[in-house]
């Protein structure tokens, strides 16, 4: 059985919460708090050690500012976190708040519970914090479903050291840890350390896609898009990894249909021929996910592109998901099947010995490098690598 080892905030939580509720909160009640507290063991260790690190020593009131600078810098210093989780703790005791929780996380947590999964939370919050979020959230009593709490007591989160530890501390293979986190560091330090990772992209904490390329041990670019909202807690990106524990939220393909599609095949009969002695570019644009229309301009602007720049004016063939509404005519749609279609109808165009191809890809994924495909009216799916190759291959 693998190990599930996850971030809170932007993973099962929102960032909102943490800021907006979770920090203001402690900020105004820290003063109080250390004037009523600050002579138990437990508080002065930790006020001693911001005394220490400012100066040496000093009065608490000097240290509660400095405390609530850091709070304000949303700064990772494990006195700060040790001294914020004492404050909610009285918090959450008066019910001032509940801790957030999104439903899709809390579903999933009790369902690989049950299915026997060891669970385990790594956050910059300490681990007192982190009981008291799990023991207090909106969802209920969460804390049993956990065996194991790390924080920054156990090193920095974009460290590949501290997940080394995690690692010897959880006594499994790197191998067989499945790390969740919304912040692409983290994730590089723990796939660094051997450990499998996840990254969490909620629309919620994350209006924007986040683009760009991050590398695996290989070298290799990765692709940093991923769905974004709730599929790994809906169960997708698990269901690979987690042997079966969690049910796929998209679905299988759906057979392939025989028939071409017509908008593609009047697309590919318009399709400039090939330049005899002239190295020709074709583009393939393919816009996965409909629900966004991002995906379907970043197209339109590829094919733009490609003409005024590119040399390759009447040699781009466009599959989006995004519908458009009548009489605008809308884009062939984008499947595995017109994929082939399409690859197959430009290959008759080109040259092999003389001509590029270039096929350009946007959309949500997982880190499995599977594409989402989501078009209304349609079921959602998801396209493999191995559909690619495939259709590749088919085009010879």
């Amino acid at each position: 059985m693998q190990t599930i080892l996850t971030d809170i905030e932007g993973t099962t939580s929102s960032i909102s919460f943490v800021k907006d509720v979770l920090f203001p909160y402690a900020r105004k009640a820290l003063p109080g708090f250390v004037a009523a507290h600050g002579r138990e063991p437990e508080v002065r260790r930790w006020l001693d050690a911001v005394a220490s690190e400012i100066g040496g020593a000093c009065q608490d009131d000097l240290v509660v500012e400095t405390l609530q600078g850091w709070i304000d810098a949303d700064r990772k210093h494990t006195a700060l976190k040790a001294l914020q989780g004492m404050v909610w703790k009285d918090g959450y005791g008066r019910a001032d708040f509940r801790a957030h929780i999104y439903p899709d996380a809390a579903e999933a947590l009790r369902r690989w519970h049950a299915a026997g999964h060891a669970l385990s939370v790594y956050s910059s919050g300490s681990v007192p914090a982190q009981k008291l979020f799990f023991g207090n959230s909106a969802a209920g009593d969460l804390q049993p479903l956990f065996s194991h709490w790390f924080d920054t007591e156990v090193g920095g989160k974009r460290d590949a050291g501290s997940y080394r530890r995690i690692v010897a501390a959880l006594g499994v293979p790197a191998a067989d840890v499945l790390f969740l986190s919304d912040v692409v560091e983290e994730l590089d330090a723990a796939r660094e350390a051997g450990l499998g990772t996840v990254l969490v992209d909620r629309r919620e904490d994350y209006p924007q896609p986040r683009l760009g390329l991050r590398r695996d041990r290989s070298g290799r670019g990765m692709s940093r898009r991923v769905a974004a909202r709730a599929l790994v807690f809906a169960g997708l990106l698990l269901a690979a990894s987690v042997g079966g524990a969690a049910t796929k939220s998209l679905d299988k393909p759906a057979p392939k249909p025989r028939a071409p599609d017509p908008l593609l095949a009047a697309d590919l009969a318009r399709l400039a021929p090939q330049r005899p002695g002239h190295p020709d570019l074709f583009v393939l644009g393919f816009a996965g996910d409909g629900s966004e229309q991002v995906f379907r301009n970043e197209v339109h602007y590829l094919r733009d592109l490609a003409a005024q720049r590119l040399d390759a004016a009447g040699r781009v063939i466009l599959l989006a998901n995004h519908v458009e509404a009548p009489p605008v005519r809308g884009l062939p749609e984008a499947n595995a099947h017109t994929l082939r279609q399409a690859l197959e109808g430009i290959a008759a165009r080109m040259d092999p010995e003389e001509d590029l191809l270039l096929a350009y890809f946007t959309t949500h994924g997982t880190a499995e490098h599977e594409l989402l495909l989501r078009r209304e009216g349609r079921r959602d799916r998801l396209l493999e690598p191995r559909e690619l190759r495939e259709a590749l291959d088919a085009a010879g």
